[in-house]
C-alpha cells in the first residue's frame, strides 16, 4: 500500500510540475533573445449618440442612415497567438468594414464639431501571458463627407510577471501607428471597402535595461507605458 501511494505522489507531482512548463509564457531563443508566449483575441464594439441615427449601437455592427441610403460598418476580430521580443513586429488587431446601400451617402454630423459621430472600443481579450483586457478608446467625427477619421488611444500595455535568467522587461506594448496623441487610429469610407488596423507589438524593458539593448523602440515604449500609467482616467466626450 505504501509502495502504491508513494507511486500515486509521484505521478502527481509529474502531472503538476508538467502543467507549471506549459504554463510559463517565457523562453530563451538560441541567440540568447527572451520572448514571450502571447495569446489574444479582439472585440469592437460600436455606440452612437443619441442624436444620431444608428441602428445596432452597443454591437460590433453598427447602420448609420443619410436620407435613403445607409452605411453599415461592421468589426471583425482576430485569434492570435505570437511570440513576443524585444524588436517591434506589426501584429493586425482586426477589421472595419463598411457596406453601403444606395447612393449618396454622407457621414452624419453634431451640433459641436469636437462631438463624435460614433465611438468604437477595440478590446485586447489575453490569455497569455496573463488573464486580463486591454481597451482603445477611439471616437470618429467631425462627419458631413464621405470619410470619417476615428482618434483616441494608440497605445496600450500588459503588466509582465518576473523575468526569467535576470532579464528586465516590464510590459508588453501595443502601438498603433502613426503615433502621436492626435494620430488617426483608422479612417472608414461611405463607399465599399475594408480597413485594417494593425499594431506594433513588442517587449518594454524596465529603465534602467534600455541603455542594454541599443534600441530607440524600446525608450518610444517605454515613453508610452510611462504616458498611459499618468493618465488615471480617459478624457471622456459629450454623448
Amino acid at each position: 500500500m505504501k509502495s502504491l501511494r508513494t507511486t500515486l505522489l509521484g505521478v502527481t507531482f509529474l502531472a503538476l510540475a508538467h502543467v507549471d512548463v506549459v504554463a510559463d509564457p517565457f523562453s530563451i531563443q538560441p541567440n540568447g533573445e527572451l520572448v514571450v508566449d502571447t495569446a489574444f483575441t479582439t472585440h469592437g464594439i460600436f455606440t452612437c449618440p443619441r442624436s444620431i441615427a444608428c441602428v445596432g449601437s452597443g454591437s460590433s455592427s453598427i447602420t448609420l442612415s443619410s436620407g435613403t441610403s445607409t452605411l453599415t460598418l461592421s468589426f471583425t476580430g482576430v485569434d492570435t497567438s505570437l511570440l513576443v521580443g524585444n524588436t517591434v513586429v506589426p501584429v493586425g488587431l482586426g477589421t472595419v468594414q463598411s457596406a453601403p446601400i444606395g447612393a449618396g451617402f454622407t457621414f452624419p454630423t453634431r451640433a459641436n464639431v469636437d462631438w463624435p459621430v460614433v465611438n468604437l472600443a477595440l478590446s485586447l481579450a489575453e490569455s497569455s501571458p496573463t488573464a486580463r483586457t486591454l481597451t482603445y478608446n477611439w471616437h470618429a467625427g467631425p462627419g458631413g463627407g464621405t470619410t470619417l477619421n476615428f482618434f483616441g488611444d494608440d497605445f496600450v500595455a500588459s503588466a509582465l510577471p518576473p523575468n526569467p535568467g535576470g532579464f528586465r522587461y516590464t510590459h508588453i506594448g501595443f502601438t498603433i501607428d502613426p503615433f502621436g496623441p492626435q494620430s488617426r487610429a483608422l479612417t472608414v469610407s461611405s463607399a465599399p471597402g475594408t480597413v485594417s488596423i494593425t499594431a506594433n507589438v513588442g517587449l518594454v524593458p524596465e529603465p534602467s535595461s534600455i541603455l542594454l539593448l541599443g534600441s530607440g523602440l524600446a525608450g518610444v515604449l517605454l515613453y508610452r507605458v510611462r504616458r498611459a500609467a499618468n493618465q488615471s482616467a480617459a478624457t471622456r466626450r459629450p454623448q
